[in-house]
């Protein structure tokens, strides 16, 4: 077992195991394979990782690629959050809430608050998701009818999905239902009768951007949600600031509704490329700070 000193970790690390003290997070960009790694505080990885355990005893563990599946599981611990790519094969475990940007597929996940997709191609499909108050996902099953289970603890839980595909077992509170058709913008809840599948609104997914100058300071107003849907739009906007040389790029976050893990690999992108006094975040919104906080980022941009 090793200590290392360096937060910031940029080489691959193969066949090891790793054990990091302190609460200050630590960043690992290049590929895990084969290893054990072991962290108090926020655990960032910026590289795949397969056939791995990962931990953070005290805060959240944050995957920016895919976890692929090698010839054991991969299993991911926190005692907050875990944010993932795409999952495959893999066992999850969150304190509070797991946050899937693309696909959980046969995982075996397990969350003491909620399980959520982020994006319109967001999928659950085949393996046991257990949350203790709800889980919402984009695509919950598949067309084929790949046994898929969605667990809810709390009886006065919910799963909500653009879509619920045929043989999807769901179970709220210990009520069970099997779907036996395809089911569109539904939640299921717990009615006298059973479990109901009852429509509901698809939620916003516009992000607007303002811009303003201060002196020499070009700031960017995001009002909404930042994720897998509106990142391209913002990623448009800083491209063509950087080619005007309209440095440096404030990014007020204020009216920012929601924001993803997609979002955040463009905020590390940036401040690693233009440093921290080309690249700033300013005035974060509350569900901002909180993401922030959870994955350890919140210190790298000096919130």
């Amino acid at each position: 077992m090793s200590s290392p000193d360096e937060r910031q970790i940029s080489r691959e690390i193969k066949n090891e195991t790793l054990e990091f003290t302190g609460l200050e997070p630590i960043l690992i960009e290049g590929p895990v394979t084969d290893s054990r790694i072991v962290a108090e505080g926020d655990l960032v990885l910026l590289g795949t990782v397969e056939n791995s355990d990962l931990t953070s005893k005290k805060e959240s563990v944050f995957l920016n690629m895919e976890v692929e599946d090698g010839t054991k599981l991969t299993n991911i611990q926190a005692k907050r959050n875990v944010y993932i790519n795409s999952a495959n094969d893999v066992s999850v475990e969150a304190g509070q809430c797991v946050y899937v940007e693309h696909s959980l597929i046969k995982a075996q996940a397990k969350a003491g608050d909620r399980i959520v997709t982020e994006t319109d191609l967001g999928v659950i499909l085949g393996g046991t998701l257990r949350a203790g108050t709800g889980i919402i996902g984009c695509d919950i099953g598949d067309a084929q009818g790949t046994p898929t289970s969605v667990e809810v603890e709390d009886f006065n839980g919910m799963v909500q999905a653009f879509r619920i595909h045929p043989n999807v077992t769901i179970n709220i509170g210990g009520t069970v239902l099997v779907t036996e058709k395809k089911y569109s913008m539904v939640r299921a809840r717990v009615e006298t009768h059973g479990l109901s599948l009852d429509p509901v609104e698809p939620p916003s997914k516009e992000l607007l951007i303002g811009k303003t100058e201060e002196g020499n300071r070009t700031i960017l107003h995001l009002h909404g949600r930042l994720d897998g849907n509106t990142v391209d739009k913002f990623e448009k906007a800083l491209a063509i600031l950087q080619k005007m040389g309209k440095l440096p790029i404030v990014v007020d976050l204020h009216e920012l509704t929601y924001i993803s893990s997609v979002a955040l690999r463009v905020f590390i992108d940036r401040i690693q490329t233009l440093g921290k006094e080309q690249f700033i975040l300013t005035n974060p919104s509350p569900s901002a700070t909180m993401v922030l906080r959870m994955t350890g980022l919140a210190d790298l941009f000096g919130l």
